[in-house]
């Protein structure tokens, strides 16, 4: 029994590293199958937007905040500014402690404002970040053009 429980918390421990191993285009994925049922452009992933948000996940994470604006970056548009990303309309999403990109994107699609962002036809690109200090917090970048 001893190894079973052993070998069942391994398994456990290996799916939640390898289930946000590609989170980028994991999320992505499940954007675009929403937007998709409703009838949307699918989004395109952005590396600058990637940056910006896994800048912002960390920023949280390491300075110990929940919120869209940072005291060191400013507002997400300020982030994108700096980063000299162009866009006409843009958004950000914010989670915490959501272990995978599903549960992440359902925690999203439940909450009115943030799944308006995700179906928002405005929008046609879009970066994630989860932070590197285990702590589970992501952001989600929108723009469009």
């Amino acid at each position: 029994m001893k190894k079973f429980l052993f070998l069942l918390s391994l398994f456990t421990l290996f799916q939640g590293v390898f289930a946000t191993g590609n989170y980028h285009q994991e999320v992505l994925n499940l954007v675009n199958k929403e937007r998709t049922r409703h009838n949307l452009t699918s989004l395109h992933l952005n590396n600058k937007l990637n940056k910006v948000a896994k800048l912002k996940s960390n920023d949280m994470s390491k300075e110990k905040y929940f919120s869209h604006n940072s005291k060191k970056y400013g507002s997400p548009f300020d982030m994108m500014k700096k980063e000299k990303i162009k866009y006409k309309s843009a958004a950000e999403n914010i989670a915490k402690g959501q272990k995978t990109s599903q549960h992440v994107f359902k925690s999203w699609m439940e909450s009115k404002g943030h799944r308006k962002n995700i179906l928002n036809p405005r929008y046609t690109e879009m970066g994630v970040g989860k932070d590197d200090y285990q702590e589970n917090i992501w952001t989600q970048v929108f723009i469009g053009n």
